[in-house]
């Protein structure tokens, strides 16, 4: 009798420490939820009012791109809102935007954190942290240099690339018996720039990705412009079920499609330490200082030397290949967009081109011959169409609590995330007169090589400071090559008939296309498609 009673008193207490220990934590939430929620309050920095259990959330998701340009226009130079609970500090003033990117770079090493900590992407340098971080970068610069890009493994990477690109266009008009096609630039471009990587970061060099209907491309394609995965907008609004989430989302989001990358990427990496094997006598009368190598080969050096581990390697070729194909292909395709509406810019640059280019079997030439006005077209077009305009977030470094902001004359703690949206930053008229206008000619432009111009910080395209982006130079080796090749053979027209279903919708406010943005990339709202004409 006393041991039941003894059991029952047990019971009885342990259910009511559960009671009392739920009730604390529930208070400890309150608290933290109203020390957050009222953190740009206290502060008097402007912004969207929240609410207590979703923030600016549901506003925010149903269209971030249009969103975050509202408040923009609203709110000014900065504002703040919350992204659940996580407090974003949105900052449009290009000196703020400086001292925080360069001036402070070093105080801000991090970007916000992912959501969803799947591997191996939260081992690649999109999201490692503080000391990993930094040791990762400067390991894996080297692989990115300009000199890097102008090796011969690299430029005969692009160069094939380029080639099959080429290739699939005349198949195209061969089979159209014809001189004129309306062709799918998006597409085009996704294939070459997908090419390109798939040669660099994985060994594979015989792809499908040219072909209409490539398995592979569309994969990476759905990957990058999948928005709406159930588990991420649970996760975004239930923050606290995410370590149980994540499962769901590797086996039956979109993680299922990471997954299948990762494994082509493995496949290929135990390919390579094969062939490696089976030519080790041959390798080893080769010096090391000579022997040309890819972005992989580099990786897996780096590993062997024991700068990498495997996660690492792995997940760093996969943000090379999901990050660096989209945002290269994007801006290719609003590029010739551009060129095939101002006629006049594309028959100077073909004329450039024409009387400069002198190698039909080497694209990447103008790479070295680095000219001035293809240069200034691909950076204008960047500058009105940025591809990613949501990605530049910077946190505190960890053990740093506060910064004062000299600038705007606020604290940032270390729970918020600085937000710089560059399409607002891009097109703000006291940074960048006429804004909406395509005018190469423009003095501040930041042309690579040219130090003779006054740059202007405001062009955000490549982010800035310490963690900007570490494929600037591929992506501009790649441009170089696909519009120099695209121009001496081929004349680019818009398609005019508005009726027709490949014309592309044109903004009435702006004059701009009409974008959507899934995730941080913005696409036009459908795919251009352009009038191309054979002219040698």
């Amino acid at each position: 009798m006393l041991s039941i009673f003894s059991t029952s008193l047990i019971l009885q207490w342990s259910l009511l420490s559960l009671i009392i220990y739920l009730i604390i934590s529930l208070l400890k939430w309150l608290q933290f939820k109203f020390n957050c929620l009222n953190c740009f309050e206290r502060q008097s920095i402007p912004g969207p009012k929240p609410s207590f259990w979703f923030g600016n959330l549901p506003e925010y998701i149903q269209n971030p791109f249009v969103t975050l340009n509202k408040w923009s226009n609203k709110y000014g130079s900065y504002f703040g809102y919350f992204f659940g609970n996580r407090p974003i500090l949105v900052i449009n003033d290009r000196d703020a935007i400086y001292e925080i990117l360069i001036q402070n770079g070093s105080k801000f090493p991090n970007r916000q954190k992912s959501d969803v900590e799947l591997e191996p992407f939260q081992s690649s340098l999109l999201n490692q942290r503080d000391k990993a971080w930094k040791h990762a970068r400067r390991i894996l610069t080297p692989a990115f240099t300009a000199h890097k890009m102008s090796m011969e493994t690299t430029r005969q990477a692009i160069d094939l690339s380029v080639k099959r690109m080429i290739e699939s266009m005349e198949k195209k008009l061969s089979k159209n018996n014809s001189d004129e096609l309306l062709l799918n630039i998006t597409q085009h471009m996704n294939s070459v720039t997908l090419d390109v990587i798939c040669r660099l970061a994985f060994n594979m060099n015989d792809t499908d990705v040219h072909e209409d209907h490539s398995s592979f491309r569309k994969m990476v394609v759905d990957f990058m412009q999948q928005s709406s995965d159930p588990t991420l907008r649970i996760i975004e609004y239930f923050p606290l079920l995410k370590k149980f989430l994540r499962f769901l989302f590797y086996f039956f989001g979109n993680g299922k499609l990471l997954q299948t990358i990762s494994e082509k990427l493995d496949n290929e990496i135990s390919k390579y330490y094969q062939e490696k094997l089976r030519n080790h006598l041959e390798e080893k009368s080769v010096k090391k200082n000579n022997r040309k190598i890819n972005i992989l080969d580099f990786m897996i050096e780096q590993q062997e030397l024991g700068n990498l581990n495997e996660l690492q390697l792995i997940g760093n070729a996969v943000v090379i290949l999901l990050a660096g194909y989209e945002t290269t292909a994007t801006g290719l395709s609003f590029t010739l967009y551009l060129l095939a509406k101002h006629p006049d810019w594309q028959e100077k640059l073909r004329k450039e081109i024409l009387e400069n280019f002198n190698d039909d079997y080497d694209y990447c030439q103008f790479d070295q011959y680095r000219s001035e006005l293809l240069d200034r077209i691909w950076y204008e077009s960047l500058r009105l169409y940025p591809p990613v305009i949501s990605f530049i977030t910077r946190q505190l470094e960890t053990g740093i609590d506060e910064y004062h902001m000299e600038n705007l004359d606020i604290n940032i703690t270390k729970n918020m995330t600085i937000l710089v949206p560059t399409w607002e930053v891009h097109h703000n008229e006291k940074y960048w007169p006429r804004p909406n206008e395509f005018d190469p000619n423009r003095d501040d432009l930041p042309i690579p090589g040219n130090t003779n111009v006054n740059k202007n910080s405001a062009f955000l395209v490549f982010g800035s400071g310490p963690r900007n982006c570490i494929g600037g130079n591929l992506a501009i080796s790649e441009s170089r090559a696909v519009l120099v090749a695209l121009l001496k053979h081929y004349q680019f027209d818009l398609i005019d008939d508005p009726n027709s279903e490949r014309f592309t919708p044109i903004d009435s406010n702006t004059g701009l296309i009409k974008l959507r943005c899934p995730t941080v990339i913005i696409h036009p709202e459908k795919d251009i498609w352009l009038r191309v004409t054979k002219i040698c």
